[in-house]
């Protein structure tokens, strides 16, 4: 899998995470000390597939795109402006309904 190199990674990892793809998402050196938490925890609630390579919710990231849930996205105050408009295509879509 070849990296994926990112100047942001927040819309990136979001629009990613919801998309069938499979990729490595890494970035600068000072990408890889931005804290991305948040929006991960958020992503990963909604049912998305990352497993970062190296420190904890840190790029890099392999993201394996999924379904996911959509409808309310609930994140850690205070949030990142940056993660809130990484997320809000994914709100956007109606909540998956179980059968």
């Amino acid at each position: 899998m070849r990296p994926l190199d990112v100047a942001s990674g927040a819309l990136l990892a979001a629009l990613l995470a919801a998309s069938p793809v499979a990729c490595l998402v890494d970035g600068s050196a000072r990408m890889r000390k931005r804290p991305m938490e948040g929006l991960l925890q958020a992503l990963r609630a909604q049912g998305g597939d990352i497993a970062c390579r190296g420190a904890d919710d840190m790029l890099p990231g392999e993201i394996r795109g999924a379904r996911l849930s959509g409808g309310e996205i609930r994140l850690a105050r205070p949030p990142s402006s940056q993660f809130i408009s990484a997320l809000l295509p994914l709100v956007a879509r109606p909540a998956r309904r179980s059968p």
